[in-house]
């Protein structure tokens, strides 16, 4: 659908870059203005955007050397009438701002410290996990590791897993029993100026993003998060079906047994 849109009224919208800012050839720079000349069409010709910033990686790598953008578009303006994503082209674009990696993991993801596209919750990694602190694609409810636990049509009740080992409790009472998990953050932020210099080699654009989006392995995520987390919390953790001490280290990396003797009567 095409429609004309003036410059006071213009777009808000996102773009992914190369690392040179180039798209598609096309040579870009932040601040500056672009008129595209000839028809504006979508998927074929003007300047393409996503209203939604997690649209944008369904056409570029999801690689936080790539450049990421708000721009915004006016002028001819063509988008989808149906469609998964909010993908849209323009006759002009403006280059409003560069969108550091630790921005753009909060625009695509619901939730706190989630490293991965759209996931929802908190602490996931991977893509398209909803729930807390999962590890690889599509898992819903918390702590999952793999791809895809999930299930659909079951004809009976199917029992929840915690810790390897079945229990008789509804997924909503599992849920319930969890601990928070607003301590385990997946990646941090890490300015050029405490950068080692191996990181620096390493991550060669730093001096141009002013450091690197540093993320973690699952079981650094929680030996950081343990480290600061608070007693009440940690109660939580012990008090869950099936717990055990050495369990509990084998999927954490944590050796709670000090916390355990010390909070558990």
């Amino acid at each position: 659908m095409t429609q004309t849109i003036q410059k006071k009224s213009a777009v808000k919208a996102y773009k992914v870059f190369d690392p040179d800012w180039k798209c598609r050839g096309f040579q870009f720079e932040v601040g500056k203005t672009f008129k595209h000349e000839g028809r504006v069409e979508i998927c074929s010709s003007g300047f393409h955007a996503c209203l939604q910033a997690a649209d944008c990686f369904s056409y570029y790598s999801f690689d936080t050397q790539n450049k990421v953008a708000e721009v915004l578009l006016w002028g001819d303006v063509d988008e989808r009438e149906n469609g998964d994503d909010t993908k849209i082209c323009a006759r002009n674009i403006q280059l409003v701002r560069e969108i550091d990696w630790q921005e753009v993991l909060n625009l695509v993801n619901t939730g706190k410290a989630c490293t991965g596209l759209k996931n929802s919750g908190d602490c996931n990694s991977g893509d398209c996990n909803s729930g807390d602190c999962n590890s690889g694609d599509c898992n819903s409810g918390d702590c999952n590791s793999g791809n895809g636990n999930q299930r659909f049509f079951c004809s009976e009740n199917q029992p929840v897993y915690v810790f390897d080992l079945p229990t008789d409790l509804s997924l909503f009472a599992v849920q319930s029993l969890m601990p928070s998990f607003w301590n385990y953050d997946t990646s941090a932020w890490v300015s050029a100026g405490k950068m080692m210099d191996e990181e620096k080699q390493h991550f060669t654009h730093y001096e141009t993003t002013g450091g690197y989006l540093k993320t973690f392995t699952y079981k650094e995520m929680y030996r950081n998060g343990w480290a600061k987390d608070s007693d009440e919390n940690k109660l939580r953790f012990f008090n869950l079906p099936n717990f055990t001490l050495d369990k509990f280290e084998q999927i954490t990396g944590i050796d709670a047994k000090a916390d355990f003797k010390r909070l558990v009567k």
